[in-house]
């Protein structure tokens, strides 16, 4: 995650200072704000509701909170590609960013557990 909000953080203002050559690099930062944005509370429901027994109101609550994250997520991208006109390309390489960061973040974990020093 640590990884993910330093992309997010760095992107957004990137493409600010960059705004007057290209919309891409801000489109970018946008799309990983927003997967960071539900990384982040994708992972404040684990570390709260995984320890608990499981009970009616935790379901409700974790499908309440997913819907209405969904649709957050659904008019921000809306805003962005109708009203903004923002290109898709670099939303879409915002967005799956943080795939990229999870597969880095496991990589250099197995890559620490293999490597043996003398």
């Amino acid at each position: 995650l640590c990884t993910q909000i330093i992309l997010a953080g760095a992107g957004i203002p990137i493409g600010l200072a960059v705004l007057w050559y290209s919309f891409w690099p801000l489109t970018f930062g946008f799309g990983a704000a927003i997967t960071t944005y539900s990384l982040w509370h994708i992972i404040r429901f684990a570390q709260a509701y995984i320890p608990q027994r499981y009970n009616p109101a935790m379901a409700i609550r974790l499908f309440l909170g997913f819907t209405a994250r969904l649709v957050l997520i659904g008019i921000v991208l809306f805003g962005l590609m109708v009203w903004l006109r923002a290109p898709v390309a670099p939303l879409l390489a915002g967005l799956t960013s943080t795939v990229a960061s999870i597969a880095l973040w496991g990589l250099s974990r197995f890559s620490r557990k293999t490597v043996k020093e003398a």
